[in-house]
């Protein structure tokens, strides 16, 4: 099959450098642009990763009349107001998570893609790779439903003001860049809980930790949390009456998963190409070549679900951002 997607890539970080490469394995897909505010940063992009074409500026890659589909890898706090330059411009729109800085913004960006009628999901990679479906449906064949669900993501990093994980101007922290996987999974397996309980720590104005606790009644609970000071396997757990299932060490990325029942284990391994990424940018590619304006597996309704257990998370802790990276364009 010929190449016929052409993407441009924008904002060109250590995500963008796994996303290129894994994009350079796809069947459909093409590395047409990458831009960045740097052009000689854009220009070793495009030699290291193959792109035919490099530019210094975000807008002038949207300008490009040859781009089919943009995939968005800036700081957090760009997410809103690109997202809305490749909309008005009808680009489709694939969006590093998390896609939005809070719900409303979310919601603006449904309507204006709905207005539009283009292509927009968050990148939320997680649930496109091979062990996800077989993990969920492992869960459907168990006989009880889910008891208890614990979910981390931590790892430990030094303090330092110029990172955008502790800059607030670029809605950093460890809750909006992996404390929503844990999140995510509580969500996708358990669904939205009756009620939400946190602890969290927010220092000069990003949260370097949280852990909640989701309700879902009768005892049934979801533990979440992330930490930038700690460090940890990044494990989660499901437990199901007399069965349960360990997604091992990196679990947001795993290749595998193992599953209890009784006295009886059995491991599934379902291996990834390349870095994991290759599996969501296929599914986009599908979906354009299909006329598809949502995803058929994570659509805009789940990432809006997300977005508000996010943002009663924010309240709870007291995480609030600069006005200028929460407001909603009018």
């Amino acid at each position: 099959m010929s190449k016929q997607i052409n993407w441009g890539v924008l904002g060109l970080g250590k995500i963008a450098k796994k996303f290129l490469h894994d994009l350079n394995l796809s069947r459909i897909g093409n590395v047409y642009a990458v831009g960045s505010r740097n052009l000689d940063k854009a220009n070793q992009y495009k030699s290291t990763f193959y792109a035919d074409k490099a530019y210094g500026s975000y807008s002038s890659l949207l300008e490009d009349p040859l781009i089919d589909v943009v995939y968005i890898a800036t700081p957090h706090s760009h997410h809103y107001p690109l997202l809305i330059e490749c909309i008005d411009r009808g680009i489709n729109v694939l969006c590093e998570k998390p896609i939005c800085v809070n719900q409303n913004q979310l919601l603006d960006i449904q309507k204006r893609a709905n207005d539009k009628g283009v292509f927009v999901m968050e990148a939320l990679w997680t649930r496109f790779l091979p062990f996800f479906e077989p993990l969920m449906e492992t869960i459907e064949s168990f006989d009880s439903s889910i008891r208890a669900l614990y979910a981390e993501f931590c790892f430990t990093s030094e303090y330092d003001s110029s990172s955008r994980l502790y800059d607030p101007l670029l809605a950093g922290g460890s809750l909006m860049d992996i404390g929503i996987y844990p999140v995510f999974l509580a969500l996708q397996i358990m669904g939205s809980p009756q009620n939400i309980l946190t602890n969290g720590y927010v220092s000069k104005g990003v949260d370097l930790r949280f852990s909640s606790i989701f309700d879902y009644g009768e005892g049934r609970s979801a533990m979440v949390s992330s930490d930038i000071t700690t460090d940890s396997n990044v494990q989660a757990l499901i437990k199901c009456g007399n069965s349960s299932i360990v997604i091992p060490e990196r679990w947001h990325e795993s290749d595998l998963f193992i599953s209890k029942e009784g006295r009886n284990f059995r491991e599934y391994r379902y291996p990834k190409i390349g870095f994991g990424y290759y599996h969501e940018i296929e599914h986009v590619n599908e979906m354009i070549l299909d006329g598809q304006k949502e995803s058929s597996k994570f659509n805009l309704e789940n990432s809006i679900e997300l977005m508000g257990n996010l943002d009663h998370i924010r309240d709870q802790i007291g995480l609030v951002y600069p006005d200028n990276i929460e407001s909603v364009r009018n």
